[in-house]
């Protein structure tokens, strides 16, 4: 069995010189990609069948709210920008900052040597989406705070955040017009099987008002990930399983669709 066939919104993209298809881990030179995630969805139908075959745990490895922060009109989101906390029920919180299919021209070198700054490729079928972030974790509740209204997301970033949101966005006014935009549960698996080389992490999102979302993953260095993808999408047939590649982002899904529910 292959790939079902399921629409999905279309993506705000920001020009790197080339389709995202066309798209090599050169372009991200100098610094290397450190990390590639191979990914297919499932109809979220399919949870109990996959819970039942991967013998999976009632309870998941982690619980986390993944909140996200942007203005009414998403002109983050539509910039390639994408603010997010994470809210973890038994580890530490995270903020991250990322962008997607960024311009590299407009990230300064000096900041690609900074440690907490990472690049990574999210891949799903043939579309690849190129990923720079720069995560910060905290138990202090600080990012808690954020969330509830009580302090302003500026008051969580770090400098090396905070700088790289200056280059790309050109400024920084606009975290002022930031609010939370939406907040989705997400339980998520991660576990080994005897018969698959890597190990796999299934992420159960559910949307406000909507239907969850189900994915699949492995993590893989950018020399493994052609051989891996191939090896996930075979090993899933060989089970009978039915995937899907034509969604790409849980991220993109989650906002453009809270955001036609608002403008409704």
């Amino acid at each position: 069995m292959g790939p079902s066939e399921c629409s999905q919104p279309q993506l705000p993209r920001v020009a790197v010189g080339g389709s995202v298809a066309e798209m090599s881990f050169q372009t991200l030179a100098p610094k290397a990609v450190d990390q590639v995630e191979v990914k297919v969805f499932f109809d979220p139908r399919q949870f109990p069948l996959l819970a039942k075959r991967f013998q999976l745990h009632e309870r998941p490895n982690l619980e986390r709210a993944s909140c996200f922060f942007d203005t009414e009109a998403l002109q983050l989101f539509k910039a390639g920008v994408i603010l997010r906390i994470r809210l973890h029920r038994d580890a530490k919180d995270s903020l991250t900052l990322k962008l997607r299919d960024f311009d590299s021209n407009l990230i300064r070198p000096e900041l690609l040597s900074q440690s907490r700054f990472r690049l990574k490729i999210n891949r799903t079928g043939a579309h690849q989406t190129q990923i720079a972030k720069v995560e910060t974790r905290t138990s202090n509740g600080r990012l808690k705070q954020v969330v509830q209204g009580k302090k302003k997301i500026q008051e969580a970033l770090n400098p090396v955040q905070k700088q790289l949101f200056r280059q790309y966005m050109g400024s920084v006014e606009i975290l002022d017009q930031l609010k939370l935009f939406t907040m989705v549960e997400a339980r998520i698996w991660k576990w080994y099987e005897k018969t698959f080389p890597y190990r796999l992490t299934l992420e159960q999102w559910f949307l406000p008002s909507q239907k969850p979302l189900l994915e699949l993953s492995i993590k893989v260095t950018p020399a493994q990930a052609e051989i891996a993808q191939k090896q996930l999408h075979k090993w899933l047939e060989r089970q009978g399983i039915v995937y899907d590649l034509s969604k790409s982002s849980k991220t993109a899904i989650c906002l453009t669709t809270q955001n036609q529910t608002i403008s409704k």
